[in-house]
């Protein structure tokens, strides 16, 4: 087995680099392009995709479509605004908990009446 080439179905999520015992895999995001490398060896290069809000990298287009093939179509949607974890949180799109919370709104009009 030859360990310097990576999968041909690499998506560039991340997961080898989490598992390998010796740490001998890693990710070196520059200039745009995710690079595997293993024991020193830029083995792939992938393209990144910025987040749509600060411009930050955030994954590989492969890892995106990997994701939204298993996601329900409601939560794949969310996906297409390209966000980065920190503009995620500061935007707090969760459609949800905005529902549940407008619900609970209604329902009591002041903090007595919980």
């Amino acid at each position: 087995i030859d360990y310097t080439r990576p999968a041909e179905l690499c998506i560039g999520c991340g997961a080898c680099t989490q598992v390998c015992p010796t740490g001998a895999i890693h990710f070196d995001d520059k200039d745009g392009i995710r690079r595997t490398v293993i024991t020193g060896t830029v083995v792939c290069e992938q393209p990144l995709l910025t987040c749509s809000e600060c411009g930050a990298p955030t994954q590989t287009p492969s890892h995106r479509d990997f994701v939204r093939k298993r996601l329900p179509d409601h939560m794949a949607t969310l996906l297409d605004r390209e966000l980065c974890p920190s503009c995620a949180r500061l935007r707090a799109d969760r459609p949800v908990q905005d529902l549940k919370l407008s619900a609970l709104n209604k329902k009591y009009e002041t903090i007595e009446d919980l």
